[in-house]
């Protein structure tokens, strides 16, 4: 998968649109097979980053690819103690709960046996609890929010301006540039200036997971179609 990655890079890099003889191949699975090879036997490029692509998000997912400097895709021993951190507080990570099911079931049932007579004994004095016809009440706690928070609240979100996440995206494609890394899977050109809000509608309905019929019903100016043609037509360029 690496190496296939690496191939893709190389290619970008030196403009070259045909898959070099001996890329790898065995990663492919069986679903892309009848895609990535044409009817002659030859490799479509398209197809074979699809499946580049496909197969990496699956490894990502799965915790056998991480990727540095991510914070839910690290590397699994990240999560995990070093050995020189273990040798150096073993001694002070002993268990808190007691080694058998009976012993812990037990210690818990004579805290809450503890408890309970606890508030049999002070019921009269706690506030807003009662014991009636031999059921516990509590009263219903009172909103205690001060009319002029709330007041300064509505006021702050009426000076927050309401933008669509389309155009959202769109300013902060326009700080970072990265919407010159989706290339037509054909021409490899960036996309056009009215293409630009497809594609972004499209990142929204795929990486939020509300796909592209919710997304086109929600989205004014963009339908399904746009989204789809920009979601099948657009290469990611591996920079």
């Amino acid at each position: 998968m690496l190496q296939a990655i690496e191939t893709i890079k190389e290619m970008n890099k030196n403009n070259k649109r045909k898959i070099p003889e001996g890329a790898p191949l065995d990663f492919i699975s069986n679903r892309w097979q009848k895609h990535v090879y044409d009817d002659d036997g030859n490799i479509n490029r398209q197809y074979y980053e699809m499946s580049v692509l496909t197969e990496l998000r699956n490894l990502v997912r799965s915790g056998n690819v991480s990727i540095k400097g991510s914070r839910q895709h690290q590397d699994f021993d990240n999560y995990l103690v070093t050995k020189e951190a273990w040798q150096q507080n073993k001694h002070l990570n002993g268990l808190t709960a007691p080694p058998s099911v009976a012993e812990y079931l037990k210690l818990k049932m004579d805290a809450l046996h503890n408890r309970l007579e606890w508030i049999k004994a002070n019921i009269t004095e706690l506030d807003g609890v009662n014991f009636e016809d031999g059921r516990l009440h509590l009263h219903r706690l009172e909103k205690n929010v001060p009319e002029t928070a709330r007041e300064y609240s509505l006021s702050l979100y009426q000076l927050i301006p309401r933008v669509k996440l389309t155009d959202l995206l769109m300013e902060v494609a326009s700080w970072t540039g990265f919407k010159k890394q989706f290339l037509h899977a054909s021409t490899l050109n960036p996309p056009k200036e009215e293409e630009k809000s497809a594609i972004m509608a499209a990142i929204m309905a795929m990486g939020t997971n509300i796909g592209l019929t919710k997304m086109a019903e929600a989205t004014q100016g963009v339908s399904y179609r746009q989204m789809s043609t920009a979601d099948s037509g657009v290469n990611i360029s591996f920079t």
